[in-house]
């Protein structure tokens, strides 16, 4: 992740958003918290593919 980039951006004035990846964020969460939000830094995090899903299976692709 570059939760190092996000926080010196925020810090130069800039409003930087910075999209990922929901399964990637677990390796970051740690970075994500020291970097950013123990700083109170105004960044944007977007998660991709966060959603829950039912127990219906629909999405999996072994239904096909």
């Amino acid at each position: 992740m570059q939760c190092g980039l996000i926080a010196g951006m925020a810090k130069s004035g800039l409003k930087p958003v910075f999209s990922v990846y929901s399964s990637f964020i677990q390796r970051g969460y740690d970075q994500l918290i020291h970097d950013i939000a123990i700083q109170k830094i105004p960044a944007v995090i977007c998660l991709d593919r966060a959603g829950v899903v039912g127990l219906d299976r629909r999405n999996s692709p072994r239904n096909l």
